[in-house]
This record gives structure tokens, C-alpha cells and sequence, in this order.
């Protein structure tokens, strides 16, 4: 089964800041993020407001990694609406909440549907509902990312890349695609990696990771969203890929290199 994830993150300078009162993130309620919210971000707040109804945060596990989270309310489909019944349907995900680097990672729910997640924790955390950020990938962290999977003598792979506002041979290119297997074998990608201005996404198979000895493939998209196509994955094999991406958010991909070679 496919699993999405969306990252976000508390930036570093409010890591001391946050902390996590099971009865606070019990009793966070939208109207409590839009009291709380700053004036630029009272407008989300109220969209989220119409879009979902009787919404719930719940401390569901303590890990020696993560805190777990789940998410409960009634979400407006427009398309029930339409139909002539009720609009809104009931919606459950989960929430990561890493405590080394503050990474939060949503579950197998939209953009829209992970922000009413998002503001109830960060409301909960910070009495701020606009403490947790969204995350973006740049044209370096993908470069980075290569760099990791095909260092070292890993065996990972590249089997599709997006890339976008490529100047060549006195043209313009909005997009250009590649995909094969093994495409990092193939000079185009190091000849366009240099002339593109971005990377949409990029689709990519892990080395075998420590957790459990098998690959993952991944697409991992720039504005924050990562698709696991393996299935029955286990969270240790989640938490393993998380720390990877950890550490190209971080740059601290070249440290991590250094010390597997030592």
C-alpha cells in the first residue's frame, strides 16, 4: 500500500521552546488557533475553520525518537455537498513529532486536510498555531540527496527526475523528465543538474537500510510530500528515511558520509 507524508518542521531557533502537555494537545480546538493566530495567519486559520468541524489531537505513543499523534474531525468534501448529502466525512491520520530535529511528519492525509493537524499541535506546543512550518526542498538539497544515495559506494538509484527552468542550446525549458532505471548512469543527469534552475521531484531507490536490510523506493517531491511505494513498511524503516532527509535538510549529509567511511 502506498503511504504519503507530508514534512514539516519547527525551526531550530524555537527547538528549546516547544514541549508537549498531553492535556494541552487534548483540549486544542481551531477556535483556540485562531484566537492565538498572528494577524497574517488568521486567514488560514479561518479557511481551516470551513473546511473542518469537531477536530481532536490526541498523544497516542512516546517513542525514544518520536511523540505520535492522531488526528481526528469531520472534513468538508465539496463533492458530497454536490451530491446531496452531507458534506462532511469523518477523517483519522497520524502525527510524527521528532524530538531531535523537530521534524513533523503527517500521514496519509492531504495538504488541507494535514494543516488542521498541523495548527492543532503547533497551537498545542507554542500556543502558537504558526510555529510548525512547512518544509521545501531546493535544487541543493536534491544534489545532496544524489550525492548520498550513489556515495560511498551505495547502492542506490535514480529512476526519475523532474527537472524545471533549464536554459539550453538558446532555449527555455519550463520541464524536462528523465526517467529510467540506473539513470544516474547516464550523463544527462549531471549535464541538466547543472543547467536546470530547480528539481520538481525525484523518484529514487534507497541502499538497503540498517533497519531492515531492504531498499525503499521513494519519490520525494520539493514542496515537502514523500511517497513510499514499498509496502508493509515498518516504522523503523520510516524513522531510518526520515534521518536521511534530517540530514540533507540540515546539511549535514557530508558528516554523516565522513563518519560511514571512517
Amino acid at each position: 500500500m502506498i503511504k504519503n507524508c507530508i514534512i514539516y518542521n519547527i525551526p531550530k531557533e524555537f527547538k528549546e521552546l516547544w514541549q508537549v502537555d498531553s492535556d494541552l494537545i487534548r483540549n486544542s480546538r481551531l477556535a483556540d488557533c485562531q484566537m492565538n493566530a498572528k494577524t497574517l495567519f488568521k486567514p488560514k486559520i479561518k479557511s481551516l475553520l470551513q473546511l473542518a468541524q469537531n477536530e481532536k489531537l490526541e498523544l497516542s505513543k512516546e517513542t525514544p525518537n518520536h511523540y505520535e499523534f492522531k488526528t481526528f474531525c469531520e472534513f468538508k468534501m465539496p463533492q458530497l455537498l454536490a451530491a446531496g448529502i452531507s458534506p462532511y466525512t469523518e477523517a483519522e491520520y497520524k502525527i510524527w513529532l521528532r524530538k531531535e530535529q523537530s521534524t513533523v511528519v503527517t500521514f496519509d492525509a492531504g495538504r488541507k486536510l494535514s494543516s488542521i493537524g498541523i495548527a492543532l499541535l503547533s497551537n498545542a506546543l507554542s500556543n502558537d498555531p504558526s510555529l510548525i512550518k512547512n518544509v521545501k526542498f531546493h535544487k541543493d538539497n536534491f544534489l545532496q540527496l544524489i550525492d548520498w544515495l550513489l556515495s560511498n559506494k551505495r547502492s542506490g538509484q535514480i529512476k526519475r527526475i523532474n527537472f524545471k527552468d533549464i536554459d539550453y542550446d538558446q532555449l527555455k525549458f519550463k520541464q524536462i523528465v528523465l526517467t529510467a532505471d540506473h539513470l544516474q548512469e547516464s550523463s544527462l543527469v549531471n549535464d541538466l543538474s547543472k543547467l536546470t534552475k530547480g528539481i520538481a521531484d525525484i523518484t529514487f531507490m534507497t541502499p538497503p537500510l540498517k533497519a531492515s536490510d531492504r531498499a525503499l523506493i521513494c519519490r520525494l517531491n520539493h514542496w515537502g510530500s514523500i511517497t513510499l511505494y514499498t509496502p508493509n513498511l515498518l516504522d523503523s524503516e520510516i524513522t531510518e528515511l526520515i534521518l536521511i532527509i534530517e540530514n540533507i535538510l540540515y546539511q549535514d549529509i557530508k558528516n554523516e558520509n565522513a563518519s560511514n567511511s571512517s
